[in-house]
């Protein structure tokens, strides 16, 4: 049985690649904040580039889709709620 997940689109992990080459033509290195880091695709890219990375969402679900993806080297995952 073939799995019913959708996959991502050829033109979303494209936009996916150019937002964090954009990130690494102005920083890497050091603490990276990203806010509405949704399930962690932009982190996961940018992992590599900077020695801490922290993602804040508002929606715990998808926090823990980024949690389930197994990013255990990132600082932390936090739900923002105002």
């Amino acid at each position: 049985m073939s799995s019913l997940r959708p996959t991502k689109s050829a033109g979303a992990r494209w936009l996916d690649d150019v937002q964090a080459q954009l990130v690494r033509s102005h920083a890497q290195g050091g603490r990276m904040l990203e806010v509405g880091c949704g399930t962690g695709l932009i982190l996961d890219r940018l992992r590599g580039d900077f020695d801490e990375v922290v993602g804040v969402g508002l929606s715990e679900g998808m926090l823990e889709h980024a949690r389930a993806r197994a990013l255990t080297w990132c600082a932390a995952l936090k739900c923002w709620q105002h």
